[in-house]
């Protein structure tokens, strides 16, 4: 894998903005990491682009997001993709590849990019492999069946089209969830999950209406089945949340530990708790019922949040 540390300012005047990198020689046909700030809410998405149209989001999304911030007007980002991808449409980063670096970005305009500000710089960079050796990236996560899957670190976890970063923040003792995934049907539904089974699973997520998040729901499941919303309310919907070229960003908070004894469990800031990932979320049928999910969750277990993952240092 090559991981990439990306920072970049916004431009002025335009609060919602665009930043990446690209590998290729033109737009004609570049394989391109995008980076996208929209409301304060960050994510990161694998494209390519054919001509001077909008990128496009690969059908296979080999990048996986390490770690996002956006604080001061600057957003940080660390991401990392395949040195060789099966994906035709990413280009080989073996030998030499042409680098094409957005250096001022450009902004974003309703559910669309706009030209970048300035003419992307371009680098020809040859032997990553033998001369940009670096440290491997940890924090794997396993399945149902035990098979490890996904990336990250102790404050993130990615895997295909969905990511999510976590931080403490010990002002108001709460978790900050950064969450991107894309928006699979018109009624879609994603989030994260606290515990080891459905059995006692406790559950913040959020709705996705035609394109429009109506919000974050505290659930609880108890059996394999349909969760039920807690009775009291806990999680913390910052109400931003936006869907920009077909991704699902939010951002959303809960306390480490709730007043809600019955419906929550608690985030061990010191030891350990298990997260449980929707890597492709599921449909909903109106009124809040929602399907089973796509596909099996993935589950991690996350330690040392207080720690490893205090707001402003990840």
């Amino acid at each position: 894998m090559v991981v990439f540390d990306l920072s970049a300012t916004a431009p002025k005047g335009s609060p919602d903005f665009w930043t990446g990198v690209g590998f290729g020689e033109s737009m004609a046909d570049m394989d391109f990491i995008g980076v996208f700030v929209r409301n304060g809410q960050i994510g990161v998405a694998d494209t390519n682009t054919n001509g001077h149209a909008q990128p496009a989001p690969d059908e296979i999304s080999n990048v996986q997001v390490l770690s996002f911030e956006f604080n001061g007007g600057i957003v940080s980002a660390s991401f990392a993709r395949p040195v060789v991808s099966p994906d035709l449409k990413d280009k080989s980063l073996e030998n030499c590849q042409t680098f094409q670096f957005p250096v001022s970005g450009g902004p974003i305009q309703g559910m669309g990019l706009m030209k970048h500000l300035e003419t992307p710089k371009s680098q020809q960079v040859c032997s990553i492999v033998t001369k940009c050796v670096g440290t491997a990236i940890s924090g794997g996560a396993v399945t149902a069946d035990g098979a490890t899957t996904g990336g990250g670190d102790s404050c993130s976890f990615s895997s295909g089209n969905y990511a999510v970063s976590w931080t403490f923040d010990p002002a108001t003792n709460n978790i900050n969830f950064q969450l991107s995934t894309l928006v699979e049907g018109p009624k879609f539904w994603t989030g994260v999950g606290i515990g080891k089974d459905m059995a006692n699973l406790d559950i913040m997520l959020a709705l996705v209406d035609e394109n429009v998040v109506t919000g974050i729901s505290d659930m609880k499941a108890d059996r394999q089945g349909e969760p039920q919303n807690d009775m009291q309310q806990d999680t913390i919907y910052n109400n931003d949340g936006s869907v920009v070229d077909g991704r699902v960003l939010l951002s959303f908070s809960r306390p480490l530990t709730t007043a809600d004894l019955a419906g929550d469990l608690s985030i061990d800031g010191d030891g350990c708790t298990t997260f449980q990932f929707p890597v492709s979320g599921g449909a909903f049928i109106g009124q809040g019922r929602i399907r089973k999910h796509a596909t099996t969750p993935v589950s991690k277990e996350v330690c040392s949040i207080k720690t490893l993952c205090l707001a402003g240092r990840v």
